[in-house]
């Protein structure tokens, strides 16, 4: 097994709804991949390629896709296997294309509000660099205190601005596909106010829609729980993953497992509870995911908005320290000159 990169959330929605219209139009699954194995990345030609030989002996494409080391995500692996078995694969790869496709207009919607603050931060960053670069060769002076002068000092700030971003995108990044390093500060996260509430919406509107599909396409309860759990990314629901499928392994009811771990909410519960008891657990969940998926939306221009301001507390703090930094050395000439 190779190991790469996942696929993209983009490249994935698109591939889904590639391979879904072709085998919907008729097109054999082998022909699919060999057309996918002569488009997109070199990584992936090449392990799309490894698909297309290995269902090309007689393997399944489920199996195909798990051997791709972590390229192409463990739900759609499953969804693909529960696909093959009932020969509705066609409708499993237009429906994870749909849901993937909505997961990156959601991302747009957040990248699309903080896109203005970042930029204003970027723009103190570049004037703080030029600031260093210029002054040093002006009168080789040091404005901020910090030693960074000239050419050198214009090195040394960009190597340090460069390490912190990179720190700060590796630690959104865990956190937001739920690493396991990240899990504190995900789980301490979740009991911030407000932002706390706004990823449980976004992780229960994953579960939600997880369910729908899976309990549809006729998984079993166990096994489709432990899915839509695993596609929260969230610590909050899955540090009870494993309580909650000893209970349902018991004989309790999928309500009552969720309840009994403490991490859902009522109105949730009740959902649940409606399409359990009415014997239609699968069209409750669709409903419930497109109720959620409208408050996901929201819940992301929010975290938008707060991660807009943040930014721009950052932006005034830098120029407020500016100011006093310029003011502080302007004084000191002047105190000198007195002198």
């Amino acid at each position: 097994m190779i190991t790469c990169h996942p696929m993209g959330i983009k490249e994935l929605a698109q591939f889904c709804h590639r391979v879904g219209t072709s085998l919907a139009a008729g097109v054999d699954i082998r022909k699919a991949m060999s057309r996918e194995a002569e488009q997109g990345s070199i990584a992936m030609r090449s392990k799309l390629a490894g698909v297309r030989q290995h269902i090309a002996t007689g393997g399944s494409l489920a199996d195909a896709f798990a051997a791709t080391g972590g390229t192409i995500p463990h739900l759609v692996c499953e969804m693909v296997a529960l696909g093959e078995a009932t020969g509705g694969l066609d409708t499993v790869f237009l429906r994870l294309a749909d849901h993937y496709q909505g997961r990156l207009q959601i991302r747009r919607i957040f990248l699309a509000g903080i896109t203005w603050p970042v930029l204003q931060l970027l723009l103190a960053i570049f004037v703080i660099g030029f600031l260093i670069w210029i002054l040093g060769i002006i009168g080789n002076t040091d404005v901020l205190g910090f030693g960074l002068v000239g050419i050198p000092g214009l090195i040394k700030y960009c190597a340090c601005i460069a390490l912190m971003g990179t720190v700060l995108f590796l630690l959104i990044r865990g956190v937001l596909s739920g690493r396991l390093w990240s899990k504190p500060l995900q789980r301490w996260m979740m009991h911030t106010p407000v932002i706390g509430s706004s990823l449980k919406t976004i992780a229960l509107s994953r579960i939600a829609w997880t369910m729908s599909l899976t309990f549809n396409s006729g998984m079993n309860a166990r096994r489709a729980v432990q899915l839509a759990i695993d596609s929260a990314e969230n610590a909050l629901f899955s540090d009870h993953a494993r309580q909650i499928e000893r209970d349902i392994v018991d004989g309790q009811s999928v309500t009552d497992a969720f309840r009994a771990s403490g991490a859902f909410p009522d109105e949730f519960l009740s959902m649940v509870a409606v399409g359990e008891e009415s014997g239609r657990l699968a069209e409750s969940m669709g409903r419930i995911a497109n109720e959620y998926r409208d408050r996901e939306t929201a819940a992301l221009r929010f975290l938008a908005v707060v991660a807009g301001l943040i930014i721009w507390a950052l932006v005034a703090a830098v120029i407020i320290f500016f100011i006093f930094r310029l003011a502080g050395f302007y004084f000191g000439m002047i105190r000198g000159a007195i002198q």
